[in-house]
Protein backbone atom coordinates (compact mmCIF):
# COMPACT_ATOMS: atom_id res chain seq x y z
CA UNK A 1 0.00 0.00 0.00
CA UNK A 2 1.17 3.11 -0.67
CA UNK A 3 2.09 6.03 1.69
CA UNK A 4 -0.38 8.87 2.00
CA UNK A 5 0.14 10.74 5.00
CA UNK A 6 0.78 13.75 2.48
CA UNK A 7 -2.41 13.58 1.10
CA UNK A 8 -4.47 16.72 2.09
CA UNK A 9 -8.71 16.75 1.88
CA UNK A 10 -10.12 19.57 -0.73
CA UNK A 11 -13.54 20.72 0.13
CA UNK A 12 -14.98 22.95 -2.40
CA UNK A 13 -17.41 25.27 -0.81
CA UNK A 14 -20.66 26.53 -2.72
CA UNK A 15 -21.47 29.56 -0.84
CA UNK A 16 -24.79 31.81 -0.63
CA UNK A 17 -25.00 34.65 -3.01
CA UNK A 18 -27.42 37.16 -3.19
CA UNK A 19 -27.89 39.96 -5.90
CA UNK A 20 -30.00 43.08 -4.34
CA UNK A 21 -31.03 45.81 -6.98
CA UNK A 22 -32.06 49.44 -6.18
CA UNK A 23 -32.84 52.58 -8.02
CA UNK A 24 -28.80 53.72 -8.52
CA UNK A 25 -26.66 50.46 -7.55
CA UNK A 26 -26.31 46.33 -8.07
CA UNK A 27 -25.06 44.81 -4.87
CA UNK A 28 -23.86 41.20 -4.58
CA UNK A 29 -23.69 39.50 -1.13
CA UNK A 30 -21.71 36.45 -0.58
CA UNK A 31 -21.60 34.56 2.48
CA UNK A 32 -18.20 33.39 3.11
CA UNK A 33 -18.02 31.41 6.52
CA UNK A 34 -14.81 31.65 8.12
CA UNK A 35 -13.02 33.29 5.46
CA UNK A 36 -10.62 36.41 6.16
CA UNK A 37 -10.20 39.20 3.87
CA UNK A 38 -6.50 38.44 3.24
CA UNK A 39 -7.87 34.79 1.85
CA UNK A 40 -9.91 35.91 -1.21
CA UNK A 41 -9.33 37.71 -4.00
CA UNK A 42 -12.06 39.45 -6.24
CA UNK A 43 -11.09 40.82 -9.43
CA UNK A 44 -12.28 41.56 -12.95
CA UNK A 45 -11.04 39.00 -15.28
CA UNK A 46 -12.83 39.79 -18.41
CA UNK A 47 -15.34 41.60 -19.65
CA UNK A 48 -19.09 41.51 -17.84
CA UNK A 49 -17.69 39.08 -15.24
CA UNK A 50 -16.35 39.35 -11.89
CA UNK A 51 -14.33 36.74 -10.37
CA UNK A 52 -14.54 35.70 -6.52
CA UNK A 53 -11.86 33.01 -4.80
CA UNK A 54 -11.32 32.20 -1.66
CA UNK A 55 -8.61 29.39 -0.28
CA UNK A 56 -8.16 28.39 3.33
CA UNK A 57 -5.92 25.54 4.78
CA UNK A 58 -8.40 24.29 7.70
CA UNK A 59 -5.84 21.67 9.05
CA UNK A 60 -2.76 19.67 7.88
CA UNK A 61 -5.26 17.04 6.14
CA UNK A 62 -7.95 19.83 4.71
CA UNK A 63 -7.99 22.84 2.94
CA UNK A 64 -11.14 24.44 1.25
CA UNK A 65 -12.12 26.02 -1.64
CA UNK A 66 -14.42 28.50 -3.42
CA UNK A 67 -13.92 29.96 -7.11
CA UNK A 68 -16.79 31.47 -9.28
CA UNK A 69 -16.87 33.78 -12.51
CA UNK A 70 -20.29 35.63 -12.24
CA UNK A 71 -21.79 37.82 -14.87
CA UNK A 72 -22.87 41.62 -14.38
CA UNK A 73 -25.56 43.20 -15.37
CA UNK A 74 -24.61 45.23 -18.53
CA UNK A 75 -25.46 49.01 -17.26
CA UNK A 76 -22.78 49.24 -14.71
CA UNK A 77 -20.19 51.66 -14.03
CA UNK A 78 -17.06 49.46 -13.62
CA UNK A 79 -14.61 52.44 -12.86
CA UNK A 80 -17.02 53.07 -9.38
CA UNK A 81 -17.02 49.32 -8.07
CA UNK A 82 -16.82 49.29 -4.42
CA UNK A 83 -15.96 46.27 -1.95
CA UNK A 84 -16.41 45.56 1.88
CA UNK A 85 -15.96 42.25 3.85
CA UNK A 86 -17.52 42.20 7.00
CA UNK A 87 -18.94 39.62 9.40
CA UNK A 88 -17.96 36.84 6.78
CA UNK A 89 -20.19 38.67 3.84
CA UNK A 90 -18.67 40.43 0.88
CA UNK A 91 -20.39 42.89 -0.38
CA UNK A 92 -19.78 44.23 -4.05
CA UNK A 93 -21.32 47.52 -4.42
CA UNK A 94 -22.03 48.38 -8.82
CA UNK A 95 -23.20 51.69 -9.36
CA UNK A 96 -25.41 51.97 -12.18
CA UNK A 97 -24.88 53.78 -15.15
CA UNK A 98 -26.60 57.07 -15.68
CA UNK A 99 -28.94 57.49 -18.92
CA UNK A 100 -26.18 59.80 -20.70
CA UNK A 101 -23.13 56.82 -20.06
CA UNK A 102 -25.81 54.84 -21.68
CA UNK A 103 -26.13 56.61 -24.53
CA UNK A 104 -22.27 57.34 -24.62
CA UNK A 105 -21.79 53.49 -24.21
CA UNK A 106 -24.18 52.70 -27.07
CA UNK A 107 -22.86 55.10 -29.37
CA UNK A 108 -19.34 55.14 -28.53
CA UNK A 109 -18.98 58.78 -28.41
CA UNK A 110 -19.50 61.09 -25.46
CA UNK A 111 -23.90 61.43 -24.97
CA UNK A 112 -25.27 64.86 -24.89
CA UNK A 113 -25.90 66.56 -21.44
CA UNK A 114 -29.96 67.17 -20.76
CA UNK A 115 -29.12 70.86 -21.26
CA UNK A 116 -26.93 70.86 -24.22
CA UNK A 117 -29.56 68.63 -25.92
CA UNK A 118 -32.34 71.54 -25.03
CA UNK A 119 -30.34 73.80 -26.32
CA UNK A 120 -29.55 71.87 -30.00
CA UNK A 121 -33.41 71.03 -30.25
CA UNK A 122 -33.99 75.25 -30.41
CA UNK A 123 -31.07 75.28 -32.68
CA UNK A 124 -32.58 73.03 -35.15
CA UNK A 125 -36.07 74.74 -34.43
CA UNK A 126 -34.25 78.22 -35.43
CA UNK A 127 -32.70 76.62 -38.02
CA UNK A 128 -36.12 74.85 -39.22
CA UNK A 129 -37.85 77.97 -39.21
CA UNK A 130 -35.34 80.35 -41.31
CA UNK A 131 -35.73 77.52 -43.69
CA UNK A 132 -39.36 78.31 -44.22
Amino acid sequence: MGDIRGARTVEELVPHLNWIEDLMKHYLLVHLPGCRKEEMEVGLAYPGYVTISEERIVNDKKCTYFGQALKLPENLDMKKVGQSFEDEILTLTFPKRTEEEEEENKNGNPSTTKKSLQEEKEKQKEVSNEQN
